[in-house]
């Protein structure tokens, strides 16, 4: 007899794979870069308190608020490619951010990792709802909401320990390769 987890296509699980790697790393870079503040503070010695509190608001900022327009644009543009389109721009601006030679720089690059986030995240959850059937949904939400959560529970410890032992730059760097594998892999999967 087969049970309900047999009936799932290989590719829905892939599919999940994909979206939750995405949520993971959308979610880590809204708190993984507050141990890294006073690191910022030294790498820019000229940036006042305010502004480097605006490396971190452009990004949550970008994303939240850009949200609703991603959803709209995966449904008219196609789900798939806006998913791997924002995960390209998140991909190269989280490359430049880690080599940011300005605080003003860094803040516009990361304005660009939130429109990528934001672009990958309605659009990996339209995936998965399209990737599973009706029986299994809750359970693909549920561990894809997971992994965004336990990404921002995270995000501090794995933030210290990279700036700890390499700098701030890390905490840009990590998202390169993990994103890269998502880019080439993904949309075989």
């Amino acid at each position: 007899m087969e049970t309900e987890t047999t009936l799932v296509p290989r590719s829905a699980w892939m599919t999940l794979a994909v979206a939750s790697v995405a949520s993971f790393m959308i979610a880590i870079e809204t708190s993984i870069i507050s141990l890294a503040l006073p690191q910022l503070r030294d790498g820019f010695p000229g940036a006042s308190e305010t502004k480097l509190s605006w490396v971190v608001n452009a990004y949550t900022i970008g994303v939240a608020s850009l949200l609703l327009v991603s959803g709209w644009l995966a449904d008219r543009f196609g789900r798939k490619r806006l998913f791997f389109g924002g995960l390209f721009i998140f991909f190269v601006a989280s490359f430049v951010a880690a080599l940011s030679p300005s605080a003003n720089f860094l803040i516009t690059v990361r304005v660009f990792q939130a429109i990528g986030g934001a672009m990958q995240y309605p659009a990996g959850l339209a995936l998965l709802l399209a990737a599973f059937p009706p029986s299994r949904i809750q359970t693909a939400i549920g561990i894809w909401g997971a992994t965004g959560g336990l990404a921002a529970a995270l995000g501090p410890t794995v933030g210290a320990l990279l700036v700890n032992a390499f700098d701030w730059q890390a905490v840009f760097f990590i998202n390169v390769p993990i994103a890269a594998i998502v880019l080439v892999f993904g949309p075989r999967w």
